[in-house]
Order: C-alpha cells, then structure tokens, then sequence
C-alpha cells in the first residue's frame, strides 16, 4: 500500500476558495507528524519526502511491499505524483527511510519562528504570518488585475524599511507537457501608475471623440414639393399648370457650433475629473517603500501580472524575516 501527504490545509479568500501551505519550522522536521504515521506502519516500507526551501513539503510511503526495492519504487512514485500535484514543489523526492531505519536526510531550509493562521476580517480571509515582533496579513484576488492586500505590523523596537519591490511571485501550472513554474511579474507602485495612466489616456481619447460626434451639429435639409395650377384673370384662356420639387438646406450658426463646443468642453472636463479622481484613490492604495517605526503597521495592494496557473506563492521580506504564502486559484 501507498499513501502521500502535503502541507496545505483549504482557506475561502475574498470570496475564492483558495489554499494556504505555510510551515512553521521548529527544531523538528516539518513533516515529523506524518512521518510518525508511517512508523507505526507494518513492513516492508519506505518513506520519501521533497522539501522546497521555502519549507513547502510533499512525501509519499508505502507498506506492505513484496521486497525493499517495490517499497522504495513505490515511495518515491507517490511522492513524485504528490509534488506534480501540487506544482511549486520542484525539489527532488528521496527516500529517507527503509522500515524503521533512517537511510538519509532530505534538504532542510534554515529554521523560522514564523507561524501562519487563517482569519475572517470583514468578510475577508486573511493569512496571518507572525512572529514574535512582526506580523504580515496577506489576502490575494484574481481577476482583470490580480492583486495582494497586504499589512505589516512593526511589534519590535527599531524602525523597519519595507520595500515591496522585493517581493516575490511564482506561478505552478498544470499544461500539456506537465507542472512547471515561473516567476510572475509584481508591479512596483510607479509601474502600475504608468499602466493606469495608459489606460485611462486611452479612455479619455475614446470618450472625448464620443463626445465630439455626438454634439457635433447637425446640418437641417428640408425636401418640398407639389403641384401648381393658374388662370390669368384678362385671358381666361391662359391656362398654367405643372408641379415643383426641391430642399432647402440650413446650416449651423456660429452661437451653435459654438454651443456644441461648450457642452463638449464640459463632458470631457468631467471625465478628466472622474479619471483623475480614479488614479488618486488607486495611487493611494499602492504599497510603497516605507518605513515603520516601532508599534507602527502600514498596508496598501501590490498588483501582479495576470497569469495563468492553478498555485501562486508570494514571498515577501519584511525586517529580517520572508514570509512564504501559497494560494491556490479557483
């Protein structure tokens, strides 16, 4: 028999439901409990495990084996299945145990206090990740633009420059020729103004010549026409008869064009307006370096890229710590 596990517990984020595995390393290796589970198994067994460094893990094991060579196969098959499974787990499986006897040690990232818990806010699920002296919440939405909220808390007692240029996203996708991973561009704040303004340029220069057709004055034609009969009143026997057809066209006056002018003004006036109340309200969410003194927090969105892939992780440095978040999309 065979079995595999994994680190990651299902959380609901803004509204998509989503996965968090995020391991607080002690002295024991992480994934201790589970390898307990597998002592008490009868033989013959083995135990694999693949450790990523930012202490992500995956094992597989397997009981009950005709021979140890079946057992390890096996283990490291599971393992291997469970590590595709999950897409940002790219580090190697190895067998570390044969029955009850250690055979290696697998890779281990250097010991963190930092711990993780799940809690709504507002209707909100947040990743919590703390440590004695600093605490980051982070919650991620997908859509047109995917972004991060996050906030930092400074519980020390020295001042803390946060960067968000610093922060890291990998993507982990399921395609056709198997999992593989990449780095998703995070937008620095100035980025991600320079592409608001693009598209706002873009929509202002659509409206403005919506606008213009729109008041443009319209040139008036009139079409007549009909019949006509006469007698001259001295000679009753002159007798006229015959038809008329014809337009009369009426182009705008100058107070027209110029009426029209003003009501475009206006329109475009108000957009420019509402846009440029827009850009300040998304500029003012935007995470930039800052510095928190002790006690302080400090939180803002960080946009990323979109993509396509089923696992994000978000590494983000704060003081002397990088706290590691996996989501998985919806």
């Amino acid at each position: 028999m065979s079995s595999t596990a994994t680190c990651q517990t299902q959380v609901l984020i803004a509204a998509s439901l989503m996965a968090i595995c995020s391991v607080a390393l002690a002295s024991e290796e992480p994934f201790a409990a589970e390898y307990q589970k597998y002592l008490d198994l009868p033989d013959v067994k083995a135990f694999a495990v693949a450790v990523e460094d930012s202490g992500a893990w995956v094992a597989g094991y397997s009981w009950g084996a005709q021979s140890i060579n079946d057992a390890e196969a096996r283990a490291l098959t599971e393992c291997a299945s469970q590590a595709a499974r999950e897409l940002l787990i790219a580090a190697d499986c190895a067998v570390i145990a044969v029955g009850n006897a250690r055979t290696g040690e697998p890779h281990l990232p250097a010991a963190t206090d930092v711990a993780y818990e799940v809690r709504w806010v507002n209707g909100t699920s947040f990743v919590i990740g703390a440590t004695e002296e600093l605490q980051l919440w982070a919650a991620f939405t997908t859509g047109r633009d995917p972004q991060a909220f996050l906030y930092l808390v400074n519980g020390g007692g020295a001042p803390i420059t946060f960067s968000p240029e610093r922060i890291r996203a990998t993507v982990g996708s399921q395609g056709r020729k198997g999992p593989s991973r990449s780095t998703v561009r995070v937008f620095s704040a100035a980025e991600y103004e320079k592409k608001v303004r693009t598209k706002q340029a873009w929509k202002a220069a659509l409206h403005g010549a919506a606008v213009g057709l729109a008041n443009q004055p319209r040139v008036q034609t009139s079409t007549f026409q009909g019949d006509f009969d006469s007698h001259q009143p001295l000679r009753p026997e002159n007798y006229t008869y015959g038809s008329f057809a014809g337009q009369i066209t009426r182009w705008p006056s100058a107070a027209v064009y110029a009426a029209a002018s003003q009501r475009s003004a206006a329109q475009i006036h108000a957009m420019d307006s509402q846009l440029q109340a827009s850009f300040q309200a998304i500029a003012a969410s935007l995470l930039r370096t800052h510095t928190l003194m002790p006690g302080s927090y400090y939180g803002g969105i960080v946009h990323v890229a979109r993509f396509r892939g089923q696992k994000l992780l978000l590494e983000v440095p704060f003081g002397d710590k990088v706290f590691r978040v996996y989501f998985t999309m919806p």
